[in-house]
């Protein structure tokens, strides 16, 4: 917490009522104590079960009983039918940011710890992530305003359940965290079942500081670019061909998808990235994510793309 140095004033937690947000809490009143002022736990109601609304009730009577001061966001609208847990996950951080944002608060904790960083790794190595997906949670971030921080990132969850255990404080198991239709909760046993000396899960974790240092490097290196070689001109981005052939081949990539995301809101996939870097110097035009890359003699264009019928 000193490291991250949050604001006592205008600070939250985010609280599920599991282990993990339980621990969170709990440390962070025991930190917050001599400063005597209320600890907001933010819980979100996903409506995905019939029961939810039962269960965040339960976690918000826990955090009131811890001294909390217990707030239930509801997920309203219509649900997706596939990719639920990636929908419910952006409806969550939504939900917590946008009541921080309306109610001055600057920092919101998040429950991770240092197994979840290791199953994040996991997780990108076998979606074929880049260095910047390996680099996985950060120990604060920022997002739609507010910083989003990870005290305990550097703890194990048998710690933090074994601290739990003694100090007499329960905890409310989710249903859906048993469930082998999750990714995560499979690789999450994976590790627990194959990695008793926590051997792989420190490893998987230095990998993603390791990941993370280099990309930070990476990203200043592409900044130091752009402000040399990209401009804007008519809505497009030009950057100077020789300059950019001239870079190396993570900087031109990363060149092309800063471009891509500045004229058309988002960056793409890195796969996608890779193969059009291939074949751009023959094909000389090509649409990528919502954009039209084209090489010229002297300069590398980037405009949004043309849309259908016009």
């Amino acid at each position: 917490m000193a490291r991250l140095d949050p604001s006592v004033q205008r600070l939250a937690v985010a609280f599920s009522g599991g282990p993990d947000s339980t621990a969170l809490l709990h440390l962070t009143l025991k930190w917050a104590a001599a400063d005597g002022v209320p600890v907001p736990a933010l819980i979100v109601d996903h409506g995905l079960r019939p029961e939810s609304g039962t269960e965040a009730e339960l976690a918000a009577a826990r955090a009131r009983d811890a001294g909390a001061e217990a707030l239930v966001l509801n997920w309203e609208g219509e649900k997706p039918v596939t990719g639920r847990q990636e929908a419910a996950r952006e409806a969550r951080y939504a939900l917590m940011t946008r009541w921080c944002a309306d109610n001055g608060v600057t920092d919101l904790l998040l429950g991770h710890h240092l197994d979840d960083q290791a199953a994040t790794v996991l997780m990108r190595l076998r979606h074929g992530s880049g260095i910047g997906g390996l680099a996985a949670m950060p120990e604060a971030g920022m997002r739609d305003g507010v910083r989003l921080l990870r005290p305990m990132l550097g703890l194990r969850k048998l710690d933090l359940t074994n601290w739990l255990t003694a100090e007499g404080l329960p905890w409310i198991e989710d249903p859906t965290n048993r469930s082998d239709v999750y990714e995560r909760n499979r690789l999450n046993r994976l590790l627990a079942a194959e990695d008793g000396d926590a051997a792989l899960t420190a490893r998987l974790s230095r990998l993603a500081r390791r990941a993370a240092r280099a990309d930070q490097a990476l990203a200043a290196a592409t900044e130091t670019a752009w402000v040399r070689l990209a401009r804007s001109v008519d809505g497009r981005i030009v950057l100077d061909r020789a300059g950019w052939e001239a870079e190396p081949e993570e900087i031109r990539l990363r060149l092309i998808a800063r471009a891509i995301e500045a004229v058309a809101g988002a960056a793409p996939r890195l796969s996608g990235l890779e193969d059009a870097l291939a074949i751009l110097p023959r094909q000389r035009r090509i649409n990528l994510g919502g954009a039209l890359i084209s090489l010229g003699g002297k300069r590398l264009s980037v405009s949004r793309e043309p849309q259908r019928g016009r």
